[in-house]
């Protein structure tokens, strides 16, 4: 009779341990260092309009400096930053950015679900260790004049 409470018997030791063997050129999905998630530093929020255009304030702690921070950045510094990261890693995954409304990007519905979808794609960004490493986020991060 097989021993059910030996997974070695069983041979799911093995199987588990080939299963988690990070391959060449493979990258991990960062969950956290010590049950951390390294997305709940950074926050997309509070969208203010202005004569002619939107600031979104980003807002977080910094990986680098553990510092915390919060900047203001326009709908095109996301784009910016997400046109930087395709040409550095081409095919790589890269988040998407919400799509740029023509008419009525002003409108109250639009702000909060553009705002809502920059916070979902900064936070996806995070995840990725390439990205969230990346000198592109350090500048997108750091206070400007």
């Amino acid at each position: 009779m097989v021993n059910s409470s030996s997974p070695d018997i069983l041979g799911t030791n093995v199987v588990t341990e080939k299963l988690s063997k990070k391959q060449p050129g493979e990258f991990q999905i960062k969950r956290g260092f010590l049950n951390e998630d390294f997305t709940a530093h950074f926050a997309v929020s509070d969208p203010v309009l202005h004569e002619d255009h939107v600031e979104y304030s980003v807002c977080g702690i910094d990986m680098q400096t553990n510092e915390r921070f919060q900047v203001s950045r326009r709908y095109r510094d996301f784009v910016a930053l997400r046109a930087a990261w395709s040409s550095r890693w081409p095919g790589m995954y890269i988040p998407p950015v919400p799509k740029k409304y023509i008419v009525g990007n002003t409108s109250i519905q639009v702000l909060k679900e553009r705002s809502f979808l920059l916070n979902i794609f900064l936070k996806q960004s995070t995840r990725c260790p390439y990205l969230l490493e990346s000198l592109e986020l350090m500048v997108f991060i750091s206070p400007s004049n």
